[in-house]
């Protein structure tokens, strides 16, 4: 159990103070028994009219807390070699205490060495970053650096420290030989929270979940940038839809009058869609420049998988089929009713940005039913009793004949 949380724990600090803490807390244990143990055996000998260490101290005449907080000091006193005012009295005593000697010694070797071996493999994975620390400060006083341009320089590597980019999975060596069953598994952990976002693949999920399995494991990857990068530039074929997860990117666009102008930019948010278009059109090219500007991570979906995976496949089918039909016509009405301006959309092109959450959710609706009927279920529970309403005056109507 105490292996399943550490291996849900993330963090080199919150493992090495878990392992700590582990190591402190199966010692506080095993003393609990033996302090229960030793006081037991203290009054089982005292009661048959041997003098034992219960009677020595007048255990009897303190209070119950007293006596197991008295015992559990004497059992901690043999595991960590300290010492205290009670002492073996009769021979079962003796034996006892011997036996826990030997335990003592043998648990506390133990416990230093796997604490002392726990911060050894914390400073080793940190040796790189002290070694630098050092260097860093070794400089501000060989070249006589000013505290305020030194503290500026610290905040800036710390903030640089906290927003390193995240792990992919091409970067974890112990991930590579993964079976198929379980890596497909694994990224369906990943990626699916994700998609779960948009209702088009909630509604091929429904469809068929086979699907978004194999969207998964074969046509997804994450990737981080820093700021002003850019992901891509206009009239570029595009070969990727986005998700973003993390930071803030920007899109910027052209008047048409205006070819090589940046005229505004379009902030970018986490939980937003860009260019979804490719996933319809075989030659979509972007509108536009995205660019980071803060850290930012995002989910990258590659067109042909998704083509040929949600397209070609029997069950969603007909409900991708719809939706694109639906999606286009509102693409396009959106073009031709677009005015000239800094807009969202502009003049006469669509926008790889995404479009009306609420317009995108009544169009999957339409295209999968399953999905209309999920959604009907959780936020009007009340069709359904109107559904078994309605079942039985129709079963009463035609049993009296009307």
């Amino acid at each position: 159990m105490l292996q399943h949380v550490a291996d849900s724990l993330y963090g080199d600090l919150n493992v090495l103070i878990f392992k700590i803490s582990s190591i402190v807390l199966s010692v506080v244990c095993v003393n609990h028994f033996i302090a229960c143990f030793w006081y037991w055996l203290g009054s089982f000998t005292g009661e048959g009219g041997q003098p034992s260490w219960t009677t020595d101290i007048q255990a009897g005449l303190e209070s119950a807390g007293f006596q197991y907080v008295a015992a559990f000091h004497w059992s901690l006193s043999n595991f960590a070699t300290a010492t205290t005012r009670i002492n073996a009295i009769n021979a079962w005593e003796h034996m006892f205490a011997i036996f826990v000697l030997f335990a003592g010694l043998v648990s506390f070797a133990s416990s230093l060495s796997a604490i002392t071996s726990a911060v050894a493999d914390y400073r080793a994975v940190e040796v790189d970053t002290l070694q630098n620390e050092k260097k860093l400060r070794a400089f501000f006083g060989d070249r006589a650096i000013s505290p305020a341009m030194s503290s500026r320089i610290w905040e800036f590597v710390r903030s640089r420290r906290r927003n390193r980019p995240k792990l992919i999975e091409a970067n974890v060596k112990l991930l590579n030989g993964l079976p198929k069953i379980l890596r497909i598994e694994l990224r369906k952990d990943m990626f699916i929270p994700h998609l779960q976002t948009h209702p088009l693949f909630q509604g091929l999920e429904l469809a068929d979940p086979h699907v978004i399995s194999r969207l998964c494991d074969r046509g997804m990857e994450f990737r981080g940038v820093p700021p002003m990068e850019d992901v891509f530039n206009r009239a570029e074929k595009a070969a990727y839809v986005y998700y973003v997860i993390g930071g803030t990117l920007q899109y910027y666009f052209q008047r048409p009058q205006a070819r090589r102008a940046v005229v505004g930019a379009i902030d970018v948010h986490p939980n937003e869609w860009i260019s979804e278009g490719a996933f319809w059109f075989d030659n979509w090219v972007h509108f536009g420049w995205l660019r980071a500007k803060t850290p930012s991570e995002f989910l990258m979906l590659n067109v042909e998988v998704f083509q040929m995976v949600a397209l070609k496949s029997p069950s969603p089918y007909l409900g991708s089929t719809i939706y694109k039909q639906a999606w286009v016509k509102q693409i396009k009405d959106d073009v031709r009713s677009q005015e000239d301006g800094v807009t969202r959309l502009f003049k006469g092109r669509p926008t790889d940005l995404a479009g009306d959450k609420q317009l995108l959710e009544h169009i999957a609706y339409d295209a999968f039913p399953d999905l209309a009927r999920r959604y009907e279920m959780r936020f009007n529970p009340e069709i359904l009793k109107l559904g078994s309403f309605s079942s039985k005056i129709f079963q009463s109507t035609s049993s009296s004949g009307l």
